[in-house]
């Protein structure tokens, strides 16, 4: 089964399966993320993997930030660990 969402101005695909797990699909703008705008637009390779450590810095209102961290995973740290780093 398929529940289609409209989040922050882009649609979020939920795949419900029958052992109840949920799988989450977005639909990558290249109008809201660079990223995705590189994609669409050829670039060889992100650089960006499964476990990948990434420092987004990024303030605008794109997704960018949300798609990278589809594809890293699990995300170990926040900006409140870099705190004591940066201070």
């Amino acid at each position: 089964m398929f529940l289609v969402v409209h989040l922050y101005n882009y649609d979020v695909w939920f795949h419900f399966q029958a052992d109840e797990k949920k799988i989450e699909y977005r639909a990558w703008n290249p109008f809201r993320s660079k990223l995705a705008a590189a994609i669409m637009g050829g670039i060889g390779n992100i650089y960006i993997k499964p476990g990948s450590k990434v420092l987004y810095l990024g303030a605008a209102s794109g997704t960018t930030v949300s798609h990278v961290s589809d594809i890293v995973g699990q995300v170990e740290r926040n900006l409140f660990d870099f705190v004591g780093i940066i201070a």
